[in-house]
């Protein structure tokens, strides 16, 4: 199962961060016991492991896996976004994706989080560069695309 609850989306979350962190981390949890022998997968961004780190280590620990959601438009900037996710995954065991974003720019979605205005050769271009930094590692699974419909718009 995937998880993709991602309360930093919030309104709410810079007032209460920490009860909606720490609430995340309960929600995967309970997710984790009320399925036993079943891999839940979660969403995380890379700075939630720098802000609250006891909740994301708490939520990655629960889960079997996560999806770092490391949305920025090049190769450098994704790996180095996604770095302090991927080394608690390492650090933890947890098999792990790289997720990129491909919705148009807008509210909400700054041109450098997206390969919406980047065509389809770039996105190509830097995916198969984080693929290949990544190749050795293992514990990485592979690029997760967010918004299937921008995706295949992009070719």
């Amino acid at each position: 199962m995937h998880v993709d609850v991602e309360p930093w989306t919030l309104a709410e979350w810079p007032t209460q961060a920490g009860s909606l962190a720490a609430a995340y981390a309960d929600l995967i949890e309970a997710c984790v016991a009320a399925l036993p022998g079943m891999a839940v997968e979660i969403d995380v961004v890379p700075w939630l492991f720098d802000e609250w780190p006891a909740q994301a280590r708490r939520a990655l620990r629960a889960a079997s896996s996560v999806t770092v959601l490391a949305y920025r438009d090049r190769a450098g900037q994704i790996l180095r976004f996604a770095a302090p996710a991927i080394a608690e995954a390492h650090a933890l065991g947890r098999p792990f994706r790289i997720g990129v974003e491909t919705m148009p720019v807008g509210p909400g979605v700054p041109s450098r989080t997206t390969f919406a205005d980047d065509g389809p050769a770039v996105l190509r271009r830097e995916l198969a560069s984080v693929d290949d930094a990544l190749s050795g590692d293992p514990w990485y699974r592979g690029i997760a695309v967010h918004h299937w419909a921008t995706w295949r718009a992009l070719g």
